[in-house]
């Protein structure tokens, strides 16, 4: 069973990211929700941990028991005794760590939590013996200099720097937060372009630190920056007036983002956090980060985001930061004129309106229902 201590880390940060509402969507019970489920990505149509190619000796029998659907049932036992005859073998660790995910959301889909649940912890587990491991130090680290770099004395001298350019939008926030819906959303209007997500700002302030170290930051760093950047999302989009970039971690960025783009929108999707993290956790991430793997881990990380998001909130201007909610996004598409704030085209207030009964909202929707963790509260022994 998970420690409490992992759940109480998550709902304190929970009460510091969301404002009472009145929107049930985010309540709080201070109860850790197990509601488990794979998740299903609006813009791949079902769940990555659903993917699943499981090679047999008999070739004839993959596709039957590699290939999970967005729902399963009990008349699916077949698959199920399938999976599990198929996972007593020694399988190669990738294909071992796959079947766990999709038998977790199988038990998910039929009702029996922990096993689902017991399912996502083996494949977690596996997962980490890949890739690197996670230093919470050096992310906390990380965190402490942008915050002592971005400060009120920083955007003062870059007040003048900035690019006069309006076409960047950002959407921004944790992984599993709405960033791919508004993207989709806003990329839906004629005047504006999607660009995916653009590496650029890590790498950018990494340059600035080097320079503010060495003693070295002179007027053109910071306009050479927005020169490149915009250079660089031309080349990623068809153009047009707006591009929408929706890089997640340029959470940890938007200070130095507003100081070489000062016109820039930059829109926050928020999401309640047991939700964020679960959906994190139990989804089959390869490359999402070393954190994704481990529910410690993944508390630790979205305790940083909280505290960056908050450094923001009290230093960028009310006019810069757009912050949404994905819970109401995905309840209510067609009361979303937020959208239409700030500066960005005229007339799309409306796209979410003309989305209501499109795919994009109705994969969100169900989305949003079956990894609505904290509103659950299964057994867990």
């Amino acid at each position: 069973m998970t420690p409490p201590h992992i759940w109480e880390s998550i709902i304190v940060h929970s009460a510091i990211v969301f404002t009472p509402t009145g929107d049930k969507a985010l309540s709080r019970d201070n109860t850790p929700d197990f509601r488990l489920y794979v998740g299903y990505q609006p813009e791949r149509g079902v769940s990555a941990g659903c993917r699943v190619r499981i090679r047999t000796q008999e070739r004839k029998r993959s596709q039957s028991l590699g290939s999970v659907g967005c729902r399963m049932t009990g008349e699916d036992a077949d698959w199920l005794r399938g999976a599990e005859a198929l996972l007593a073998r020694r399988l190669p660790l990738p294909q071992e760590i796959s079947l766990h995910y999709a038998l977790g959301k199988y038990f998910d889909d039929v009702g029996q939590f922990e096993r689902a649940f017991g399912n996502y912890r083996q494949a977690n587990e596996l997962a980490r013996r890949y890739g690197s491991t996670y230093n919470r130090d050096q992310l906390t680290e990380r965190v402490e200099q942008i915050i002592r770099s971005c400060n009120p004395a920083f955007l003062q001298r870059s007040a003048m720097e900035g690019s006069g350019s309006e076409q960047p939008v950002f959407v921004i926030g944790m992984p599993r937060s709405g960033t791919s819906l508004a993207e989709q959303i806003l990329a839906s209007h004629p005047s504006v372009a999607g660009a995916g997500e653009v590496p650029f700002w890590n790498g950018a302030f990494t340059a600035y630190r080097k320079a503010e170290a060495g003693g070295s930051v002179d007027a053109k760093l910071i306009p050479g920056m927005a020169a490149e950047y915009l250079g660089r999302l031309a080349a990623e989009s068809r153009g047009g007036p707006r591009v929408v970039d929706k890089m997640p971690a340029n959470f940890f960025y938007a200070g130095l983002i507003h100081a070489a783009l000062p016109y820039a929108r930059i829109i926050h999707m928020r999401r309640h956090p047991i939700d964020t993290c679960l959906s994190i956790y139990f989804q089959n991430f390869f490359g999402m980060g070393p954190y994704a793997n481990d529910l410690e881990d993944l508390a630790h990380y979205y305790g940083e985001y909280v505290r960056i998001m908050q450094h923001w909130r009290t230093l960028l201007p009310a006019t810069a930061l757009l912050e949404v909610s994905y819970e109401a996004l995905v309840a209510e598409p067609m009361v979303t004129p937020r959208f239409g704030q700030h500066g960005l085209p005229v007339g799309i207030q409306f796209i979410a309106r003309a989305l209501n009964d499109a795919k994009v909202v109705q994969a969100a929707r169900l989305f949003q229902r079956q990894t609505d963790w904290h509103h659950k509260q299964p057994k867990l022994s």
